[in-house]
């Protein structure tokens, strides 16, 4: 699979709320950083860890809808602009969010994703 292909299921399968299928695109030596628009960052190794990361995001907010943009691919990377829109399930705010996510790709499967969000 080549990178625009890779690119094209992840934006599809996130569209299409079948989330699960995208861990397939995916290195078991993945690398995931969270950037939170102030500095810091939250970084976890593994496809395992990856796992988890997004298990305790959706067990912490209620998604009323979520959206892909098209992939903007360039030689080994490609990056997706996400919008949410959100309710936190331990305070009650609803918040609708957008983030860039910038991904490499090396031998076939996404090695490295990068996110970028603030409030």
């Amino acid at each position: 699979m080549n990178i625009q292909d890779i690119a094209n299921n992840l934006v599809t399968w996130y569209n299409a709320g079948e989330i699960d299928k995208i861990t397939d695109l995916y290195s078991d030596k993945l690398v995931s950083i969270e950037n939170d628009g102030e500095g810091h960052m939250a970084r976890v190794e593994g496809l395992e860890a990856r796992k988890q990361k997004t298990e305790q995001w959706y067990n912490m907010v209620e998604t009323h809808s979520m959206k892909a943009s098209e992939p903007l691919v360039a030689a080994n990377h490609f990056a997706i602009n996400f919008k949410f829109d959100t309710t936190f399930k331990e305070s009650g705010e609803r918040m609708q969010m957008s983030e860039i996510a910038v991904y490499h790709v090396k031998d076939g499967k996404i090695v490295r994703e990068q996110f970028w969000y603030g409030s």
